[in-house]
């Protein structure tokens, strides 16, 4: 297993305070998560606040461009991954995040990892992009993953989708990597899943307990097979909450205090919804623990051995519970010393 460190780009007011992360602090936590031992940091995507966000705190949060960020980061680091999960494909203009991928591949020798989705809130999509407010974002994205494929692997790229219309595109240069890993967001939707088998070379869900990485690896394995692609090549890597401290009663007391918890309240509903629309009994997806990495070392190390034997490779983007910047690099600290050993 090789693991992944969520870094604050665009996740104060979601899962952190406004004010969490300073331009210092982002540089700090990348480097001490290269020195650590972490294979990738991962930034994530947004353009502007959430209404729910805007209601929690007085102070507007901070949020970086991840890929400008991330191209930063390149420059202080020399081994760890740089990623971004999600990028928020219906948002972004393909042509343009297309060289920008190629870009920071190669500036940073081959380190950058891209995971595309739909994005987490609708709303926002509407926002940045009023007059498209009622295009289906699902094809939206499938054209716009196709449409990178053809920029960052073709000499010249010409695309005439619903959405998305290019003509005659040539990005020099290209990434270093190839394949190029462009990594797939959401759930275990057939749909999805089948685009995972189809174009991603990693499935990045969130929380999802072992059981449910497993009918998802299935899936993505069933159709993978029609396609004749080796599943094995697909990075499975999931995102999780983490809260870890000496005792389950402590990291649980940490978890409910940050405000991820907020954050985690606002999406419960539509899980509960998801859970219902696929007839099944999910029991404790809505809980953290059902859910998440919380607890104490040893616990953790057990979650992380289920996941393991589920088909998860990448525990990416973990997500550590804090209040502020040096209660994020203890826990990454702990984590380090007394959980990655046990899957080396």
């Amino acid at each position: 297993m090789k693991f992944g460190v969520g870094i604050p780009t665009c996740r104060e007011g979601l899962y952190f305070p406004p004010n969490f992360a300073s331009p210092s602090k982002i540089i700090e936590i990348a480097k001490v998560a290269e020195e650590l031992g972490f294979y990738s940091i991962w930034g994530n995507d947004h353009f502007t606040t959430p209404k729910y966000v805007t209601e929690l705190w007085r102070e507007p949060p901070n949020f970086y461009e991840p890929m400008v960020t991330l191209s930063y980061l390149a420059a202080v680091t020399k081994k760890v991954r740089l990623a971004i999960g999600v990028a928020i494909l219906p948002i972004r203009n393909p042509v343009i995040l297309a060289k920008e991928v190629a870009t920071l591949d190669v500036l940073s020798g081959g380190r950058f990892i891209l995971a595309v989705g739909l994005g987490a809130y609708r709303e926002e999509f509407k926002r940045v992009h009023p007059a498209m407010a009622g295009v289906n974002r699902g094809i939206l994205l499938d054209e716009s993953l196709c449409a990178l494929q053809e920029l960052l692997t073709q000499p010249k790229a010409s695309f005439n989708g619903q959405y998305i219309k290019f003509n005659d595109i040539e990005i020099h240069p290209k990434p270093i990597q190839d394949p190029f890993p462009i990594y797939i967001g959401g759930g275990f939707t057939d749909k999805n899943l089948k685009r995972v088998a189809e174009m991603g070379q990693g499935w990045f869900p969130s929380g999802m307990k072992p059981e449910y990485i497993s009918e998802g690896i299935s899936k993505i394995k069933k159709y993978a097979s029609i396609m004749k692609r080796d599943v094995s090549k697909i990075d499975i890597a999931p995102q999780y909450t983490i809260s870890i401290a000496k005792t389950h009663d402590e990291a649980m007391a940490k978890y409910t205090s940050t405000a991820l918890y907020a954050h985690h309240q606002t999406i419960s509903d539509e899980r509960e919804k998801y859970a219902r629309s696929q007839l099944r009994a999910r029991s404790n997806i809505n809980t953290p623990e059902g859910r998440d990495l919380i607890g104490t070392p040893s616990e953790i190390i057990e979650k992380l051995d289920q996941l393991s034997k589920a088909g998860v490779t990448h525990p990416a983007a973990l997500i550590f519970a804090s209040r502020n910047g040096d209660e994020m690099l203890e826990g990454m600290e702990i984590f380090s010393k007394e959980v990655i050993p046990s899957f080396d």
